[in-house]
């Protein structure tokens, strides 16, 4: 499975929620997550929620205003150039 985009609250509840549902679908597939091509964005999250995911998860974190790759394509939140 390629090009998924998942969306959380970024809750305490919801990480942990999450973790499991990976690790769920790891054991029924056997399929894994690509650790060095996945990212998580941050926006609007507590210090707490921010160290809990960078402890539970093993992927690059980026800010939201730095935005995030999807398809090939970087998608910002406040700036799009025709660079981009």
């Amino acid at each position: 499975m390629d090009n998924v985009l998942i969306f959380l609250d970024g809750s305490f509840r919801d990480s942990a929620t999450f973790s499991s549902v990976l690790y769920l679908f790891s054991l029924a597939t056997s399929m894994q997550v690509n650790h060095e091509k996945s990212t998580i964005t941050l926006a609007l999250t507590s210090i707490q929620e921010s160290r809990f995911s960078q402890q539970n998860f093993p992927y690059g974190i980026l800010p939201l205003d730095c935005g995030f790759k999807y398809l090939r394509f970087w998608i910002k939140p406040l700036s799009q150039k025709i660079t981009d």
